[in-house]
């Protein structure tokens, strides 16, 4: 298991568990309104996710609204740093065979 740690610096811990290896983690540099994250799982030629991860500094809290199921192996993460296409995401992947980088919407 992967655990994603927020550190604030006068309340404590907060964690989010993965339940897979994870490989990346990127911010959602766009969202100025929230502390968004994004987290991929590296499962080596199996399914892996893409997790969408929040955390609210003010209750110390770290949840996930949406997993995305990706069908490769994920070896990195981008997201576009614009506020009007905060929900763009790159990544890149392997089938074990060629790599290959791919958009999505989320």
């Amino acid at each position: 298991n992967t655990y994603i740690y927020m550190l604030p610096f006068e309340t404590g811990t907060a964690s989010y568990d993965l339940k897979k290896q994870a490989r990346c983690i990127a911010a959602l540099e766009g969202d100025t309104d929230r502390n968004t994250f994004v987290a991929a799982t590296l499962v080596l030629r199996g399914q892996n996710e893409l997790h969408v991860v929040e955390f609210n500094e003010d209750t110390n809290e770290v949840w996930c609204p949406l997993v995305y199921a990706l069908p490769h192996e994920v070896w990195g993460v981008a997201c576009c740093p614009a506020p009007e296409h905060v929900q763009l995401v790159l990544a890149t992947s392997s089938d074990g065979a060629e790599q290959r980088t791919s958009l999505y919407r989320m």
